[in-house]
């Protein structure tokens, strides 16, 4: 499905049709329905209009489609709980451990060996993929709180 199709259908499957969406997208139903209609090239939806219309729906079938016409494909994020920040936090405190245990020891005798500095970029990577989970969840977080 196109975007403008999933436009257009999200429009009519909504209660109330444009109509009923228009005025809450801040349009009259009857411009709503030309931006949406596939047929009329002289009105167009704005992007700020397609969000607004997905988020009063819920429908996000608009999201999609542009996603699919991108080769990308759109994921829900889950909710998060303060056990799973918690949780993430842990295992960054504990990576961070790891990598500076892994400095430390490559310090004891005065110099820094490849087979070293390699084993401390592999910890730094751990640690900041486990840094960089605890932000996704946090960002989750605070875009779940904003609904």
């Amino acid at each position: 499905m196109n975007v403008q199709d999933a436009a257009y259908i999200t429009g009519q499957e909504y209660p109330g049709g444009c109509a009923a969406l228009g005025p809450r997208v801040g349009v009259s139903g009857a411009v709503l329905a030309n931006k949406l209609n596939p047929n009329i090239n002289t009105h167009h939806l704005t992007v700020a209009e397609a969000m607004r219309i997905m988020m009063l729906s819920g429908d996000v079938r608009i999201l999609h489609a542009m996603a699919t016409e991108l080769h990308h494909m759109a994921i829900p994020l889950p909710t998060v709980a303060e056990e799973d920040v918690m949780h993430a936090m842990t295992k960054t405190i504990a990576e961070f451990g790891s990598y500076l245990k892994a400095v430390t020891a490559s310090l004891e005798d005065g110099r820094v060996t490849k087979l070293e500095l390699r084993h401390i970029n592999k910890e730094m990577g751990d640690l900041m993929a486990h840094a960089g989970y605890l932000m996704s969840l946090l960002e989750a977080k605070e875009r779940n709180h904003e609904r």
